[in-house]
């Protein structure tokens, strides 16, 4: 096997993989020797064969160019197949898209200065005594994040802070839309459009991702990694926090990935419903490249006008075998009574940020959607940051139970 780069712009490129016939015959020899029930019940399907060793031969190619590749590749990979010849072989290409490279400039000076720190302490003193320590905890990383933000050099695709910025605004809407009130509402209220609003989410989507790349550049840098003895530590200082197990929470963030595979395909589910389409029984793809479990194709046009009670119909990564059992519970929490205006929040779920909202003081309370595996226990929290003046809060931590 063979296979070259193609740099399509400085955030996307192409693996273009080639394949000889007799390349093609050793893969599915192997093929046939790994996996003999699949082999077989490929074989029973036709050309559905070919297909699968095809995609044996490009998941084990696009592995290699992935690891052997110098920069971070964040994206699951979008796979055309542009040769497939007995005479001539096999040539299948993958555009993935790459971090922006970033450059750091003196970030072990870094030091937040007394008012930074007196500011730092203030805000701590608004959230009651339970959570006062680790609001204090947040607040100071969230201030040398944005000191960190200053001397990084890097620029963030319009295309990335574009797709960041519509996730967005589409979850003010859904807010929104639990409270009973639709966007064209909020345009009115703070006399604002469209436009005017994507603008101001594309701002705060270049920030935050700013803020990560930067962040990712410094673990990069300094080969940041938890050791045994750090997880544990944080294990226990959360579960003295939680008042449950060490070893509960250890399995708990042990099935995270696998509930946020999951979730994929719940958000899919209820935002169809929310739109009045009816949910068809799913569809899976045992060869797709992508993680199991992942919502890779849909037979509706994101753009495309039905109406309403149309059927649309998922297609998911994997046999279907998975026993892929979710279950969705929805939180609720109050927002800080001192804040005003427009509001982010971060919901945190087993000590990792799931998502963000932006929406308004006015509202008083916000809930989220949490997905995870039948009889899972997860903690929940959510942070707030006051868009007018980067004031900051923390919600108590809840737990829950799918």
């Amino acid at each position: 096997m063979t296979y070259t780069v193609e740099n399509i712009n400085f955030n996307n490129l192409r693996f273009v993989f080639s394949f000889t016939p007799d390349e093609y015959a050793d893969a599915a020899k192997e093929y046939a020797a790994k996996d003999k029930k699949g082999f077989l019940d490929a074989a029973r399907s036709g050309g559905d064969l070919r297909r699968a060793v095809i995609t044996e031969m490009v998941r084990k190619a696009y592995s290699k160019a992935a690891m052997e590749y110098p920069r971070e590749i964040y994206y699951s990979p979008a796979l055309t197949l542009e040769q497939d010849d007995e005479k001539r072989g096999v040539v299948c290409a993958a555009k993935v898209q790459i971090d922006p490279e970033f450059t750091l400039g003196a970030y072990r000076a870094l030091r937040l200065d007394a008012d930074e720190v007196a500011q730092v302490e203030r805000e701590a003193l608004t959230v009651p005594e339970p959570n006062r320590a680790e609001t204090r905890r947040y607040l100071l990383q969230a201030a040398m994040v944005m000191r960190l933000d200053k001397i990084c050099e890097g620029g963030v695709p319009d295309t990335m802070a574009s797709e960041r910025a519509s996730q967005m605004i589409g979850a003010f809407e859904q807010q929104l839309d639990g409270n009973g009130k639709k966007i064209e509402d909020y345009y009115k209220e703070c006399n604002t459009n469209e436009e005017e609003l994507f603008a101001d989410f594309m701002r705060e989507a270049k920030k935050q991702l700013h803020s990560r790349l930067a962040l990712y550049e410094l673990a990069k840098k300094e080969n940041l990694l938890a050791t045994e003895e750090e997880y544990t530590a944080e294990l226990a200082r959360l579960a003295d926090m939680s008042m449950m197990p060490a070893a509960r929470l250890r399995e708990i963030f042990a099935r995270r990935e696998e509930a946020k595979v999951r979730q994929d395909i719940a958000i899919a589910i209820k935002n169809a419903q929310d739109m009045g389409l009816t949910v068809g029984q799913p569809e899976f793809d045992p060869y797709s490249l992508v993680e199991t479990g992942r919502v890779t194709e849909q037979n509706i046009d994101p753009n495309e006008v039905v109406d309403g009670g149309t059927q649309i119909v998922f297609t998911i990564s994997g046999s279907g075998e998975e026993d892929i059992v979710t279950r969705t519970k929805v939180a609720e929490f109050a927002l800080p009574e001192d804040m005003g205006g427009m509001i982010k929040v971060e919901f945190e779920q087993d000590g990792a940020i799931v998502d963000s909202q932006y929406i308004s003081a006015n509202l008083q309370t916000v809930t989220y959607t949490f997905t995870g595996q039948v009889g899972q226990t997860s903690l929940v929290r959510a942070y707030f940051t006051c868009i007018n003046d980067n004031s900051a809060a923390s919600s108590p931590t809840q737990e829950i139970v799918f």
